[in-house]
């Protein structure tokens, strides 16, 4: 004969019941909330990332570089391609002229989670990217991480930035793009500016920190030339 629980036995299983059914809905609760974490997490850094790529788009302050007129002994301008393969930050690939083929010597790192302005010139340990060519100045120009994008400045040099063939506003900064063929002074070597895929966390957080202000140089948006 099957025993029947008292009164007290049968509560008691109640009791049990009911704690095993509110352990349920706690731990359905909470995973539902951190799935809802997770989702506010991700919708927030692709949000930033969008945020910092059109502050790259849209700050306007990219100088317009001047035109130069060739000497009869150059040629015109041909724009040298990427190299294959991804980066990890943005760089420049410095690329040599090697019987007559462009060959990649150095890869100039620009790690904005260490530093945001980084010299370029001949004074070899005093800069943080060396070009011994003689034209080079020793301070020659600067690169900067501001609001997101890569920035580049001639610092008054005696021969000059190029950029895409074509020469730069002493002292205005010009925001690069992607694939950018750089050369300074009159150095046989080229550098291409390269940027990852995405959006590196310092970029991130260079756009996300950024906030209607002062643009390098001191003169505010009217410093620039635009496009």
């Amino acid at each position: 004969m099957e025993e029947v629980p008292t009164l007290e036995e049968y509560l008691e299983s109640l009791k049990r019941r009911d704690a095993k059914l509110e352990a349920e809905r706690d731990a359905k609760r909470r995973k539902q909330e951190e799935a809802a974490k997770a989702l506010k997490d991700e919708e927030e850094e692709a949000e930033a990332s969008k945020t910092a790529m059109s502050a790259a788009d849209a700050a306007s302050c990219a100088a317009t570089p001047v035109a130069t007129a060739f000497s009869p002994d150059r040629e015109p301008f041909v724009k040298v391609k990427e190299p294959p393969g991804e980066v990890p930050e943005p760089c420049f690939d410095v690329m040599a002229n090697i019987s007559g083929k462009r060959i990649g010597i150095a890869r100039w790192l620009l790690d904005g989670s260490k530093q945001t302005t980084w010299i370029i010139g001949r004074e070899a340990g005093k800069v943080d990217f060396a070009d011994s060519h003689e034209s080079c100045s020793r301070q020659h120009a600067k690169v900067q991480l501001w609001q997101g994008q890569i920035l580049l400045t001639d610092l008054g040099s005696i021969h000059g930035t190029n950029v895409d063939g074509r020469k730069l506003v002493k002292n205005v900064p010009l925001r690069l793009t992607k694939g950018a063929n750089i050369r300074f002074g009159a150095s046989e070597n080229l550098c291409i500016f390269r940027m990852p895929r995405f959006h590196t966390k310092a970029m991130i957080e260079a756009g996300r920190a950024a906030a209607p202000k002062a643009a390098p140089g001191g003169g505010g948006a009217d410093h620039f030339r635009f496009r």
